[in-house]
């Protein structure tokens, strides 16, 4: 074997190694079982895009190896998680990730990482749901319907969060890396959202330069409220072929109305795009700065790792039909840390 395959092998296992070691912050022990073997059935699950029982049946009965039960790891979580409130689970699934991103890269303790310039992402992620909607001890309705349709033609009911990544950090990391988690439930103000992912990674003190966000996010409340950080951001906005706007397709910049009262101005840019179809479509992009359109595509573009994301996460899903709301957020938590566990592969690799 080569001494880079050597070396890049020793570095994964380095990356497995880190997330076990701090197995006690997403599961607490028990009598018969330490936190790293709970946490194992739990990564297995999700490794096997499966469920706790599945992965318990093959390992216990087919394969006579000794594994915590599903109830025995469910009873854990409901000891960690069943009396924190939504925000304080939200917050310690981003503080879980936050600590595998700052023990593996660099980049957040090395002087000529941190003084990098940082480009984040802020989306929303959709995963289906089946069976009654879901409402929280405040009385939150956490699962909500989807606009989009499922494959019957039927709208969707589902679960929705929203994560914070960085996906660019200087001219060295091109992965996207998670480093915040947010649990929406239903008539949830988006601002509300922003506030929240922004306040949880503050601490980490970032050198952000850009923020990117989808459509959804593009309203005056929450452009007021960016337009009190230091960093510019750029949102997708909704064009309309009736609407006539005072700037030209793929031309400069324009003042684009926000409506009510704003002391600074949000420059509206129309562009071009391919489709997957090979066709072209026509996109309304809005920011907070004013500079080429060219750029403005090249710095959104972007926010599309965020969205690879959500796709690798479903594939690494703990699958479950419990009606406990902790539990289903901590799986998909642990989705998040297992494609941020392979992103950082990917980037050592």
């Amino acid at each position: 074997m080569a001494n880079h395959q050597i070396f890049n092998n020793l570095q994964s296992q380095k990356v497995f190694d880190s997330v076990l070691e701090n197995a006690q912050s997403w599961i607490g022990d028990t009598k018969y079982y330490s936190e790293e073997q709970l946490f194992k059935v739990l990564v297995i699950s999700g490794l096997e895009n499966s469920s706790m029982e599945d992965v318990v049946d093959e390992y216990k009965k087919k394969r006579g190896i000794k594994i915590p039960s599903a109830d025995t790891i469910m009873n854990s979580l409901d000891k960690m998680y069943k009396k924190l409130s939504l925000e304080e689970i939200q917050d310690k699934i981003a503080n879980n990730l936050q600590d595998v991103a700052i023990r593996i890269l660099p980049h957040f303790t090395q002087k000529q990482y941190k003084s990098s310039k940082v480009t984040l992402a802020i989306d929303l992620h959709d995963e289906e749901y089946y069976g009654k909607h879901l409402i929280d001890k405040n009385g939150l309705q956490i699962t909500m319907i989807s606009p989009k349709t499922s494959k019957s033609g039927k709208r969707m009911k589902v679960f929705r969060t929203a994560t914070i990544t960085i996906v660019k950090w200087g001219k060295s990391l091109n992965k996207p890396v998670t480093i915040g988690f947010a649990i929406n439930y239903k008539c949830q103000n988006r601002e509300e959202i922003i506030a929240q992912l922004l306040n949880q990674i503050d601490h980490l003190n970032l050198d952000i330069i850009h923020l990117t966000l989808d459509g959804g996010f593009a309203t005056k409340d929450i452009f007021n409220r960016l337009d009190m950080k230091s960093f510019d951001f750029i949102s997708r906005g909704r064009f309309s072929k009736k609407k006539k706007y005072s700037g030209k397709m793929n031309g400069s910049g324009f003042e684009y109305p926000m409506g009510g009262t704003r002391k600074n101005s949000i420059v509206g840019y129309l562009a071009s795009l391919p489709s997957p179809d090979g066709k072209e479509i026509k996109v309304l992009f809005l920011s907070s700065m004013k500079t080429s359109k060219t750029r403005i595509k090249k710095i959104y573009k972007f926010r599309f790792r965020i969205e690879n994301t959500y796709r690798h996460a479903r594939a690494v899903k703990i699958r479950t039909n419990t009606r406990k709301l902790h539990a289903r957020w901590v799986f998909w938590g642990i989705s998040l840390l297992l494609e941020l566990i392979w992103e950082l592969i990917a980037y050592i690799h």
